[in-house]
């Protein structure tokens, strides 16, 4: 998920509708963990310099396997998740704060999904991997980075969904 912060304190923080997901063919686990292979791991690399994407799923096959109201769920909860660390990190560095009121700046934020289907936080990374243009990535998408740009500049929030400290509520 790409995270587009305007300010930290107030959290102004947006996340660009169009995420990346990888998905692994095979399960990871502690005894086959010493020789990662892409049907494990997929990492941006495998992506684009291996042309691991002709057999990766597009994002509308892994979002119809999900089903589109789980598949929003997961996106709620997620930006919920990243707009907590935003404002823990506000709270906790005064200096990061004060200088977000006058800076822009863009995260990747990796979610990885528990067996129950929630999204949780492995790392948030200050040079996110810019896929959605690329050739080899499934559905390239030429808008994204005018998409976030318009976000951090000119307050045009076309694609892009606020990251809310409220948590999102689950569907009956």
């Amino acid at each position: 998920m790409v995270c587009l912060l305007r300010s930290a304190k107030p959290l102004e923080l947006y996340a660009h509708d169009r995420v990346f997901i990888r998905a692994a063919a095979i399960p990871s686990s502690a005894s086959n963990s010493d020789q990662p292979t892409p049907d494990q791991f997929l990492t941006t690399p495998h992506l684009l310099q291996h042309k691991e994407s002709q057999k990766h799923p597009s994002n509308q096959v892994v979002i119809n396997y999900l089903g589109q109201e789980r598949w929003q769920q997961i996106l709620a909860q997620a930006r919920h998740r990243a707009a907590k660390i935003f404002f823990a990190a506000a709270h906790k560095f005064p200096g990061f704060a004060a200088s977000s009121t006058k800076a822009r700046a863009i995260y990747g934020c990796d979610f990885i999904l528990d067996e129950h289907y929630r999204p949780c936080l492995l790392e948030v990374t200050f040079d996110p991997s810019y896929l959605a243009d690329h050739p080899n990535f499934p559905d390239p998408d030429a808008e994204f980075a005018n998409d976030c740009f318009r976000c951090l500049f000119f307050a045009e929030f076309h694609r892009t969904t606020r990251c809310s400290l409220v948590p999102p509520t689950s569907p009956t």
